[in-house]
């Protein structure tokens, strides 16, 4: 039994997954990208000089001035709205690079996808019309072979048949001929007993009896013929009819032949319907995610 579409589409994506998962180890590897963050500000210590004493250089804050610079200082303290916007900046790019090589390897593997499809029906195909030719042949040869077999029982009929009428002609010819040589005993036993004065009429009598012969032999070779030509016309007759019986079997083989054919052809174009429907599918559903994943919030 022919396979159906369906476990033709599993067999493809079987071998696809097999395929997949040989490569998986070696061929993919996660793309990093690492894009330098803003550094963050940090209090640098400065070395300075030493020159006077603490009170001298006015390095030791008095009261008032300290408090004056608690104030100050404390604006680095918070996260202001400049700080959000580099940092949602630096993250909206690294989304948009990310999105946009995750999208670069799904058009690759889109591409791979297609060529193994594109394959696998090459494939497919071949398995198809070896098996369709292989049908096409048997029927063909199976026919020709049953009508040659036929041929052969009829020919062999009318073989019987002359050699039948052959026999009969031939009796027949024995059986006049017999009889013929019988009349022209009987007649000269008949006039040898009249003495050779009646010899005259012995040749008239043997005269009209060969004549008489002659047209029945005449008479059985039209019969013999006549015989001859139904025999043949009845063999023709048979022939025709038998080749006329030929002829619609083989055109019914060769509207089946046609049907086979159509239906190879058809479920080529319905595997290769399905296997690029599923494609599209599975990768519009990829892209998708992929585009749910990295696209900003």
């Amino acid at each position: 039994a022919a396979p159906s579409d369906v476990d033709e589409v599993d067999a493809f994506a079987l071998i696809s997954n097999k395929a997949k998962k040989k490569k998986r180890k070696s061929k993919r590897e996660a793309v990093r990208i690492s894009i330098a963050s803003v550094p963050d500000k940090k209090e640098q210590s400065v070395a300075l000089p030493v020159t006077a004493s603490p009170k001298q250089s006015n390095l030791i804050l008095d009261g008032d001035d300290a408090e004056e610079c608690e104030g100050d200082l404390s604006f680095f303290s918070e996260t202001h709205e400049a700080q959000h916007l580099d940092s949602a900046e630096n993250h909206s790019s690294r989304m948009k690079i990310r999105l946009h090589v995750e999208l670069q390897k799904l058009a690759e593997d889109k591409t791979e996808d297609i060529a193994k499809i594109n394959a696998y029906l090459i494939a497919k195909w071949e398995e198809r019309t070896d098996t369709l030719n292989k049908q096409v042949s048997k029927i063909r040869q199976d026919m020709l072979a049953k009508q040659n077999a036929q041929r052969a029982q009829l020919a062999e009929k009318h073989r019987t048949q002359q050699e039948l009428d052959k026999r009969k002609i031939d009796e027949g010819r024995k059986w006049l001929i017999e009889r013929q040589q019988q009349q022209l005993r009987q007649e000269a036993e008949q006039t040898g007993k009249s003495g050779n004065a009646i010899m005259e009429e012995w040749n008239n009598i043997s005269t009209q009896l060969q004549t008489r012969h002659a047209f029945q032999l005449k008479q059985f070779e039209v019969k013999e013929a006549t015989m001859k030509e139904r025999s043949a016309n009845d063999a023709n007759a048979q022939t025709q009819i038998l080749e006329a019986h030929h002829q619609k079997r083989t055109n019914e083989a060769e509207i089946f032949i046609q049907e086979l054919t159509k239906n190879c052809q058809q479920r080529q174009k319905n595997l290769k319907a399905t296997l690029n429907r599923l494609h599209e599918q599975r990768f519009e559903a990829k892209k998708r995610e992929i585009q749910t994943t990295f696209s900003e919030p």
